[in-house]
Parts: C-alpha cells; sequence; structure tokens
C-alpha cells in the first residue's frame, strides 16, 4: 500500500464563504456588486482569498482591476485594519495602457482599483480600514506602504489607509 505524503492541503478540505467582490462597471467610474462563492483552503486568512479574486477579475466581463502579474502577497489584520501586501507588479503599466493613454482615465483606474479592495474589504463592516504595502525587492529599506505616484501623482510620499469611499458604488437608483 503507496502512502503519499504532501505538505499541500488537500483541496478537497477546503471551506466555502460566500462574499461581495466589487469591479469597475463598464467604462463608468462605478464599482457594481459581484456575488461569489469562495472556496478558502485550511489556515488561509478569507482576506487573502477575496483579494486572490478581486486580482482574477470579474466572472461578468469587464476591465483587469489590477495591472498583469500582480499577485497578493499577504493579508494581516490589527485592530480593525487589513494590511494587504502585494508584489511590486502593482506599480506596472496595465496591459491595454501605453504613453498615448489618457493620463485621467489612467490615474481613475488605479483609484478604483484601491476603492474596489477597500469596498470588498470593508463589505461585512468587520474591518474600517485598509493598508496596501508593496515589496518592492529594488527597495527593501524603504516605507513598504503605497505610494501616491502609484495613483500617478508626482509624489512618493506613502498613501494614507484606504477606507471605503460610497462615491463609487452603484446604487439601486
Amino acid at each position: 500500500e503507496n502512502l503519499t505524503i504532501s505538505a499541500l492541503p488537500d483541496a478537497s478540505a477546503a471551506d466555502e464563504s460566500s462574499a461581495t467582490l466589487y469591479f469597475r462597471y463598464q467604462d463608468t467610474d462605478l464599482l457594481k456588486q459581484e456575488m461569489r462563492t469562495l472556496s478558502l483552503l485550511p489556515n488561509e486568512p478569507r482576506e487573502l482569498a477575496l483579494v486572490r479574486a478581486l486580482i482574477s477579475g470579474s466572472r461578468e466581463g469587464g476591465q483587469a482591476l489590477f495591472p498583469p502579474n500582480v499577485t497578493v502577497l499577504s493579508t494581516q489584520v490589527q485592530d480593525g485594519v487589513v494590511y494587504v501586501t502585494f508584489n511590486e507588479a502593482l506599480y506596472g503599466r496595465y496591459e491595454d495602457e501605453n504613453s498615448q493613454t489618457d493620463r485621467a482615465e489612467a490615474a481613475l483606474r488605479r483609484e478604483l482599483a484601491m476603492d474596489a479592495l477597500a469596498a470588498t474589504l470593508t463589505e461585512n463592516g468587520e474591518y474600517r480600514a485598509v493598508q496596501v504595502l508593496v515589496r518592492a525587492e529594488a527597495q527593501v529599506g524603504s516605507s513598504m506602504r503605497l505610494k501616491n505616484s502609484y495613483f500617478l501623482e508626482d509624489n512618493d510620499m506613502p498613501c494614507d489607509v484606504l477606507t471605503r469611499c460610497e462615491d463609487h458604488l452603484m446604487t439601486p437608483a
């Protein structure tokens, strides 16, 4: 009798959890809700599964929220704030973005990505804010907090925590 031992969690041991995720609605400045059933592996934080689902994109079409090759490295919760660490691909360009892309549209996409992240993670009222961290290998000695330059602003100061912004969320009206 052969017994295989694996360090990977057994997919059949996954827990299912329903979640509300937010994605950009067509070419507007609005985010729409999308209900999703997440499969959580044993010991996998729900917040990590939520961010992975956001990165994978909407199942109902629409633009990607994040640039290509973005991965979430970790999530951690402390004092009502979810700390989300991404790889440095977060600072990259979107696939359809080039030097001719409207700067206002490019900045809006980044704003909507962070608003979708904050809205998704604060949906249940369990958390009050999200702090985005970026692990940039070239700048290990500097702050990991997301920089304002991500939003195409002309400064490299770290961003404040993200809070839920109702301005971009679609309502029945």
